[in-house]
């Protein structure tokens, strides 16, 4: 079941992510339609060469990598476009979900800012984490962990996330039915 797509206009390719299969698709944008499989595709699981249910990454072009919101296992994972496993960003590589500063519970979205740190949307704690680059403590900057309610500040199951070029943070607040803007994180 594909769930979200990315462009690699440099490259010319497409990524798909198929939740389902737990696997990162790519297809290139002219030319062949045929798929590759970029990442996971081992079966669901917590093993370092497959995913558990990802449903968001991002394209981190500097280091030819995917950075990869991988829901099932409670993380979110780096995979450098032709390796055939994953490092750990954030979370733990257990799968056991937690409300901590470096725990996460079903992470449903992530994007880098311009100078590598790390935005990512923490559905189950109703909140938004910010990690600074190259760090594993990340600091709540949106919501309050594990508390939900309809607020301007607080967050009922965050899905989806972006930065603009000013770095507001817009925030799709599922449960509350709205997108919320943050001025500048």
């Amino acid at each position: 079941m594909p769930h979200s797509i990315e462009c690699d206009f440099n490259s010319h390719t497409l990524y798909v992510t198929d939740r389902s299969n737990h696997r990162i698709m790519s297809y290139p944008l002219i030319g062949n339609v045929l798929g590759t499989l970029i990442a996971g595709g081992n079966g669901g699981g917590l093993n370092r060469n497959q995913l558990s249910l990802p449903v968001a990454f991002h394209i981190d072009s500097l280091s030819n990598s995917l950075i990869i919101a991988n829901t099932g296992g409670h993380n979110i994972l780096r995979w450098v476009i032709g390796a055939s496993n994953w490092t750990l960003i954030v979370g733990n590589s257990s799968g056991f979900p937690g409300n901590t500063s470096t725990e996460l519970q079903s992470p449903t979205d992530v994007t880098l800012d311009p100078m590598g740190n790390i935005y990512v949307s923490d559905y189950n704690n109703h909140r938004i984490q910010f990690f600074l680059r190259d760090q594993s403590i990340g600091k709540t900057i949106v919501g309050i962990t594990s508390i939900s309610d309809n607020s301007s500040t607080v967050l009922n199951r965050p899905i989806s996330l972006k930065l603009d070029n000013q770095l507001n943070l817009y925030v799709v607040d599922h449960y509350n039915n709205r997108v919320q803007k943050f001025v500048r994180y």
